[in-house]
């Protein structure tokens, strides 16, 4: 399903493109999917062969969804992906409810990063396996990518870099200084004879506002992990917090305890709110996915809004250039703040109230009782409803009366 054709970087025809992308994720595939069917030039690279393993909570919710929705994989996606109807919430003091989600997949990033970069080397994008120690804008404009194995550089009018939470590239051309991320993340897969149906989310104490998890990916396997955003992330043992989970919390030990074999821990760095990257004028490159700082804050979601910056990205990229105006691409990460900010900072705010344990049980235990909250929760995850609204007092209040 996931095969298409790839190459090693030294097997390239020529050196120019108009455009090279690096990184292959979410991200950097719909960018290179929604150029190539501009009919640009679009090389992306990648530093390992696909199928490849990333660390992810492996979850699609409703942005992810429409993401893909208009890139034409939705029934794709469906034949492999596993749907989840039922998300359960555990806070800090225990208190469990139960949430229906509009629309929820898990599925596998190597199995989703497969199909967008399938479909973007369908569309006329080449696709080609480079690890890429620098870059570097040239006296002309052009932007040199230098590659391992190669002895001259690939060219390319304008660099995108969506290399996740590795800013090294970014950090190289001067368009975001060094910066320690904002959360970090581990997860392993675990095939077990048990099978449940519901996506676990626990907000134990030692992670608020992040949480453990526990997601069915069909057929008896797991993604088990957690992740903290919190400034003291770097003090978290997260190991050991993941130890703790499967060995306390009654869903997770059941599953542990019928397990037939288990993959070793991934971990990643995560970066929130779009902080920390500039634009250069001279410097025709821009940043995308997480590279930017995509992921939500609150529910630590990143496919889709990494998919929707790769159309954004896609967009000003073809607008610069047809107006052969590369200096334009220089506001893309004002762009993104315009376009995001209200969102995010909406996210951030309601991730401060979970922060508080006391709050986070009060609104578990509201949640067990109001219809009109539970359904408001699921259209959190579905991005069609303001979380500040629900994790405030008015919320609160609301919930008591509905």
């Amino acid at each position: 399903m996931n095969e298409f054709q790839q190459l090693e970087v030294t097997e390239l025809p020529g050196h120019k493109r108009d455009i090279i992308i690096v990184g292959a994720g979410p991200a950097g595939g719909t960018a290179a999917a929604h150029l190539a069917s501009k009919g640009h030039q679009v090389l992306f690279l990648d530093r390992s062969w696909f199928p490849r393993d990333k660390a992810c909570g492996d979850i699609l919710l409703g942005d992810a969804i429409r993401a893909i929705d208009r890139l034409g994989l939705s029934e794709k996606v469906r034949q492999n992906g596993f749907p989840q109807t039922s998300i359960t919430i555990s806070s800090p003091a225990g208190i469990e409810c139960e949430v229906n989600p509009r629309e929820c997949f898990s599925i596998r990033r190597s199995t989703l990063d497969g199909l967008i970069a399938r479909e973007a080397v369908r569309r006329g994008a080449e696709f080609a396996r480079a690890k890429v120690q620098n870059l570097r804008v040239r006296d002309d404009g052009l932007v040199e990518c230098h590659c391992d194995g190669l002895a001259l550089p690939l060219v390319a009018r304008t660099v995108v870099i969506a290399t996740g939470a590795n800013r090294d590239l970014l950090f190289r051309l001067g368009l975001a200084a060094r910066s320690p991320v904002d959360g970090v993340a581990l997860r392993y897969y675990v095939k077990s004879e048990i099978e449940t149906q519901s996506l676990i989310f626990s907000y134990d104490p030692e992670t608020v506002p992040g949480y453990r998890w526990l997601f069915p990916m069909g057929n008896g396997e797991y993604n088990i992990g957690c992740g903290i955003v919190t400034r003291d992330f770097r003090k978290a043992n997260l190991r050991k917090i993941l130890d703790d989970f499967v060995t306390s919390y009654p869903a997770a030990k059941d599953v542990i305890d019928a397990k037939i074999e288990t993959a070793p821990p991934v971990g990643a760095g995560i970066r929130c709110s779009f902080k920390g990257v500039t634009g250069n004028p001279r410097i025709p490159a821009l940043a995308i996915g997480d590279t930017a700082g995509a992921t939500l804050p609150l529910t630590g979601e990143g496919i889709g809004k990494a998919m929707e910056t790769g159309e954004d990205a896609a967009e000003v990229i073809h607008e610069a250039i047809t107006a052969d105006q590369l200096d334009l691409l220089c506001r893309f990460p004002d762009r993104m703040h315009s376009k995001y900010r209200k969102l995010y900072r909406q996210y951030e705010w309601s991730q401060r109230w979970l922060s508080d344990r006391r709050l986070n049980n009060l609104i578990a235990g509201r949640m067990s009782k109001s219809p009109w909250l539970r359904d408001a929760v699921a259209q959190i995850a579905d991005q069609s409803v303001n979380p500040a609204s629900i994790f405030s007092l008015q919320g609160i209040f609301r919930s008591i009366s509905s």
